[in-house]
């Protein structure tokens, strides 16, 4: 009985010294060194897959920066637009001359080969109906067009509207 528990210390100081869990079971020491050779699989198909991550963001860099600048392009257009046929509508409609007019704003000159156009005109049949034409009703078509050059390929964007006498009703 004495020689089992001199046995039984000396395991459980030697499982003590080489950091193995169960101090009775001598195979779980030889296990714990085999799990640690190397890597799993797991890790290994882990890394391959952060690792293509950041591949395919790399190589999606250069159209992303390139689809910032156009969508930026397109974007200030639009509020050149949008800033005009709002002042049309609140300069009144009494002050609104049948004819084709040059744009002129300042944010122009951030879009590449920028230009701008506002058309005026009286209301067509196709739009209004002939009652409102012949009526007291009185409406025109504002027409804003900004166009600019972007990738070696001309870019318009036209925004319409319709402004009434009597405004917004």
């Amino acid at each position: 009985m004495e020689l089992i528990s001199t046995t039984l210390r000396k395991v459980k100081a030697r499982s003590g010294r080489s950091g193995c869990r169960d101090p009775l079971n001598i195979f779980s020491l030889s296990r714990s060194v085999q799990n640690q050779k190397g890597f799993s699989l797991i890790e290994m198909v882990l890394v391959l897959l952060i690792f293509g991550l950041i591949v395919l963001m790399i190589v999606n860099l250069p159209s992303s920066i390139q689809l910032i600048g156009v969508s930026k392009n397109s974007s200030l257009a639009k509020e050149i637009a949008s800033a005009k046929i709002e002042n049309l509508r609140s300069s009144g409609f009494e002050n609104l001359v049948t004819g084709q007019t040059t744009l002129v704003d300042s944010r122009l000159s951030k879009l590449p080969s920028s230009s701008g156009t506002v058309i005026i005109e009286d209301c067509p049949v196709s739009i209004c109906t002939q009652a409102e034409i012949d009526g007291n009703i009185k409406i025109k078509v504002a027409k804003v067009k900004v166009s600019w050059r972007e990738n070696n390929a001309n870019k318009d964007l036209t925004i319409d509207t319709l402004i009434s006498e009597g405004g917004l009703k």
